[in-house]
């Protein structure tokens, strides 16, 4: 990768405070042991610094300040530090960790590299632990091109937003990481026909395309559909809004929506997880929020489209929403649907998620928030919450020999079944289809 990119960027953020309860005291006189005090400049800390000093901020400063510093730790003391103004970067390897600023970051001239901020709130959007950005992408800016010049082991980061369609091919160790989901957006102009199969589809058309990479991480944007609802012919929209192929790694933290208005077509995934003969898929979805799918939140299927291309997939589901559309006519939904259709092995696990709003009105299908089958396991399902079903819906469904554990933490329309009365447990049972074992 270059060493930065010669245009200014501009990403506001405020970065998460710190708790910590102490006094100012220590550092009060002036600049200290590596210590700012509220009285002193931070801008002349950095000058004054060395390469790998770590300076601790008392206080708020009302003042801009320039990292233009090699291998320099911002952060607070105890209290809390935070910088009044805006924060500009150009030094390689600085940090910035759990510090206030209240106006901007700005990059500018050659940039920066491996810029590390840990942890931080963009714009009030939490970033869990620390991430590293060897380029920032700004807005308008063309995120796929920085990826194909990337290299594995590169993280690219893109500014609060608006970026299109994005595929990552054969990088290891490699991230694409956005601002939060509210301000870094995928909204594609067109979609990636990515050539590959995935259940009945030979060729998935996609917003976000991962295939053959190892270790990758999409995390902290928001990802949306186009607006033509999936179907047939060479102008449908998204078969799926995410396609994670014969790769490992996470989503996290991010929004998956379909702005589309569903029809009774059996596409329309919104991610969806697939390997064939050979290959093998391990994904984590981490606290994402999924919505506006049209068949399935979380389809989960080997074997590239054909019946006899055994692959190896898990997947876990880690907190965050799966939410469908609610009473509808239009098609049966399911939050999580694992599928052993290329004959090889699909495993996964649900822990801590909500899934709700899953009601087919007619009687001819029904919807399911969890269902596995055709040799597929998702099990455990742990902590819970099933809610605003359809009385004719599953909660769970265990098809053919799978069977599921749910006994631990879930809950159902708001019922634990470890304190349900004998006819609350009755009408979540009526909701289960197969073994699934819920106390």
């Amino acid at each position: 990768m270059s060493k930065g990119v010669n245009l200014t960027k501009r990403v506001g953020f405020v970065a998460l405070a710190g708790v910590l309860l102490a006094t100012l005291a220590a550092c009060s006189s002036g600049i200290v042991a590596n210590g700012v005090a509220s009285n002193q400049s931070i801008q002349a800390a950095i000058e004054a610094a060395a390469p790998g000093t770590t300076l601790t901020v008392y206080g708020t400063h009302k003042e801009n300040v320039t990292l233009d510093v090699n291998n320099i730790t911002l952060q607070p003391g105890p209290g809390g530090g935070a910088i009044d103004g805006n924060l500009t970067v150009t030094g390689d390897y600085d940090a910035i960790k759990n510090m206030t600023i209240s106006g901007e970051l700005l990059t500018s001239g050659e940039g920066f590299k491996n810029l590390t901020l840990d942890p931080v709130t963009i714009w009030g959007d939490a970033i869990e632990g620390a991430f590293t950005c060897s380029e920032i992408i700004s807005d308008g800016g063309n995120l796929q091109t920085a990826i194909d010049g990337a290299v594995s082991g590169d993280s690219i980061c893109a500014a609060p937003g608006t970026y299109d369609a994005f595929s990552i091919d054969s990088l290891s160790n490699f991230s694409v990481s956005g601002f939060g989901r509210d301000y870094t957006k995928i909204v594609p102009s067109t979609l990636i026909d990515s050539g590959i199969g995935h259940k009945s589809t030979a060729d998935m058309r996609v917003v976000v395309l991962v295939n053959g990479s190892t270790n990758v991480s999409v995390k902290y944007m928001g990802i949306q559909s186009t607006s033509t609802a999936p179907g047939s012919g060479a102008s449908r929209g998204a078969d799926a809004i995410v396609f994670w192929n014969a790769s490992t790694g996470s989503i996290e933290y991010s929004t998956v929506s379909g702005v589309y208005a569903i029809n009774g077509e059996q596409t329309g995934q919104g991610i969806a997880l697939d390997a064939g003969s050979g290959d093998r898929s391990d994904l984590l979805v981490q606290s994402c929020d999924i919505s506006g799918f049209q068949k399935n939140g979380i389809d989960v299927v080997d074997g590239n489209s054909s019946t006899s291309n055994p692959g190896t997939i898990t997947f876990d589901v880690e907190g965050g929403s799966i939410t469908g559309a609610g009473a509808t006519s239009a098609i049966a939904q399911n939050g999580v649907s694992g599928w052993n259709n290329g004959g090889g092995n699909v495993t996964g696990t649900v822990n801590g998620t909500s899934i709700s709003d899953f009601n087919f009105t007619p009687t001819t299908a029904s919807d399911s928030g969890i269902i596995a089958y055709a040799g597929a396991s998702v099990t455990p399902v742990s902590s819970s919450s099933f809610s605003n079903f359809g009385s004719d819906e599953y909660f769970i469904a265990a098809a053919g020999s799978t069977s599921i554990d749910a006994t631990d933490g879930n809950t159902f329309d708001g019922v634990s079944p470890a304190t349900a009365t004998s006819s609350q447990l009755t009408s979540i049972e009526s909701q289960l289809l197969g073994t699934v074992t819920i106390k």
